[in-house]
């Protein structure tokens, strides 16, 4: 039975006056008690955002955070409505920004954040950013954020708060700089004595020196050299007096818990021994704070005790045996993808402005790979730990390629393999790695300077309804595959809904079938050069024969091919053979005579646009000798490189 209102006793944090006014009013009217002070007997607190101490102390009760809509939403009903669809989110509430990270994990921070409640900002703005996400100390976001108080963790803790479903302390996650010396005041120090020394800096660098250190002569024992030269700064802006060693006339020792000051406390009674918080609280509050309040914590590290070597036991009789327990059937593991461990770099274009969602990184995520991305119109310097650890270069479709950067690519990288985005694909299909020479379409030149096929899919192929005969193996896997990529509808049988029909010869009941139905019936070339164009070709009239190696001569019939005559001025297509051919890189595609594809042939000449040429200065954009430059946007990865032996 749910508890009557007058048993509920409401509490908040976080909330204006305004709005701390009005959830008293409800709060009233629904017969419930309010107080200010949460105490053991508060059964709900009002927050609207994660993360104060009234909000950790509430959690750690288990007592029920929710939003002031609840109260909203209780009065409308005019009774205690269930609190579980106001209750407040992960992370909600908070304002997160990123620095050092690569790409992959800003996107996978900021999806996070619209998962939990939380906003993302890419820029660090004092008074509203509540946590910086870093990977190593270092750079002008992370020094703004030490002086200013915003925590600097790392992606750990985010994944560690989604984990936990709840909010998880910072200390354990954040990002530490190589000179920083724990403040071991008690269990209590969530800041590292040197990020609270620049922030109180920060704090009162425009202030005016006051005199509230008067009188006060102190020694600093015990602190690094850095730390050392921030206390001096408040020493000197409190008016006080500083010595280097001790002396007679020390009124207070600034020591931590490892400093060689103990002893000086028997001989002068009137010495005062402080933590260094407390000539930071002093300055900040521009008067000497009691030393009582500041004590330095005894706790020393105990050496762990000394072995004690001790006589083995005399001989007992063995006890008899037991029984077996039966073997313990070994459970198989989950199978990895077929790209887990494997990290590829994806050749893209796309607009500065605009960075459309890409399938192919998706597709390879699931299958348990990485990916790194790349706009070949802006491209960025890879990490050197990347260049080492990528194993394919995918050139994606309607990528294009400045002069030069497949071949410098090559260079930096002599182990990865250059392949294509249609590669992957059929890879992906049939959860396999195909060598690169298993198809032309697989691969490309380092002299290349586009991508074979444009952006796809194509909005000319999404009323394509297209079905295969005659191809078999991996002619008819790459077929089927570049109908899907241009956005057609491939189905195994034949219909009268299907529109076209890739056949390789004119015969087979399939082909018969299109015949009867008026079908389009095309090849493989055809299918190829419209995805080149960006649009759907020409039908042929009919098939050519397939012939035969041995066959010296074909003769074709006058029912399936009507001769064509050559108009004035026009090469004869027996010419042209020796001629250059546009598609030269899809020869084995397009195939010859005595090739399975039945392409015709000899085949006629395809214009194509030339293609786009761009000014390079320096073709030369990946260069392995290049390294993470400091407090840059880079990440390394301590990834293992695969050992897996490729193609």
């Amino acid at each position: 039975m749910a508890p009557a209102a007058a048993e509920y006793i409401v509490c908040s944090t976080g909330l204006t006056p305004e709005e701390n006014t009005g959830a008293q009013g409800l709060v009233h009217e629904l017969g419930m008690s309010w107080d200010d002070d949460l105490h053991v007997g508060v059964t709900h607190l009002l927050a609207k955002t994660v993360g104060s101490d009234k909000y950790k102390a509430a959690i750690a009760a288990g007592m029920v955070v929710v939003k002031p809509d609840w109260l909203v939403e209780c009065s409308r009903a005019g009774s205690i409505v269930p609190t579980a669809a106001h209750e407040l989110g992960i992370l909600e509430g908070l304002c997160i920004c990123t620095t050092g990270l690569y790409m992959e994990d800003r996107e996978m921070v900021e999806q996070l954040c619209d998962e939990h409640r939380a906003v993302y900002q890419t820029d660090l703005i004092f008074g509203t950013t509540s946590h910086l996400l870093a990977e190593q100390a270092g750079g002008a976001k992370y020094d703004a954020a030490i002086a200013h108080g915003i925590p600097v963790v790392t992606l750990q803790w985010m994944a560690a708060c989604v984990e936990a479903k709840a909010l998880v302390d910072e200390d354990n996650y954040r990002v530490l700089a190589d000179d920083d010396v724990t403040l071991d005041d008690g269990p209590s120090s969530s800041m590292k004595l040197s990020d609270e020394l620049t922030q109180c800096i920060a704090l009162l660098r425009d202030e005016p020196r006051g005199d509230f250190l008067d009188g006060c002569v102190l020694w600093l024992p015990g602190f690094s050299q850095d730390i050392l030269l921030k206390m001096k700064w408040l020493v000197r802006f409190g008016m006080g007096t500083r010595y280097d060693a001790y002396n007679p006339s020390v009124t207070h020792i600034i020591a931590d818990v490892l400093g060689n000051w103990r002893h000086y406390c028997d001989t002068n009674s009137s010495l005062e021994v402080v933590s260094p918080k407390w000539l930071i609280e002093s300055c900040l509050a521009f008067e000497c704070r009691p030393e009582a309040q500041f004590p330095v914590s005894t706790h020393v590290p105990i050496a762990p005790p000394p072995k004690v070597v001790r006589p083995p036991p005399a001989a007992r009789p063995s006890p008899p045996p037991k029984a077996t327990p039966p073997p313990v059937q070994k459970v198989d593991e989950a199978p990895k993808g077929l790209f887990a461990g494997i990290l590829s770099l994806l050749l893209r274009t796309w607009p500065m402005d605009h960075k459309p969602a890409c399938a192919l990184k998706t597709a390879i995520a699931a299958a348990g790979g990485r990916t790194r991305e790349i706009n070949t119109t802006d491209p960025r310097i890879l990490n050197a730990n990347d260049l080492q650890r990528i194993a394919f270069i995918v050139v994606c479709h309607g990528a294009v390629l400045p002069d030069g950067m497949l071949a410098s690519l090559k260079e930096a990288m002599p182990h990865a393999k250059l392949v294509t985005e249609l590669w992957v694909h059929c890879c992906l299909e049939e959860k396999r790695f195909y060598p690169r020479r298993a198809h032309a379409l697989f691969s490309l030149s380092s002299s290349a300077t586009q991508s074979v096929f444009p952006t796809l899919p194509l909005d000319c192929f999404q009323s394509v309804v297209a079905s295969i005969s005659m191809y078999m193996d991996m002619e008819r896997l790459v077929l089927a595959t570049l109908l899907q990529l241009a956005g057609a509808r491939v189905t195994p049988r034949l219909s009268q809904r299907n529109t076209h029909l890739l056949c390789s010869a004119p015969q087979g009941p399939k082909y018969e079938k299109a015949r009867k139905w008026k079908l389009h019936i095309v090849q493989a070339d055809w299918l190829v050069a419209s995805m080149i164009h960006g649009r759907l070709m020409p039908v042929p009239d009919a098939l050519p024969i397939k012939r035969r190696r041995d066959e010296a001569t074909a003769v074709t019939p006058s029912s399936e091919i009507a001769p064509r005559e050559i108009t004035p001025g026009e090469n004869d297509p027996k010419e042209d053979v020796a001629g250059s051919n546009a598609l030269a890189q899809l020869d084995h595609f397009l195939g010859e005579e005595s090739e399975s594809l039945g392409f015709v042939a000899p085949r006629h000449k395809v214009s194509l646009a030339p293609p786009l040429k761009k000014q390079c200065s320096d073709p030369n954009f990946f260069d392995d000798t290049q390294a993470p430059l400091p407090n840059s946007e880079m990440v390394d990865y301590a990834d293992p490189v695969s050992t897996r032996t490729f193609l």
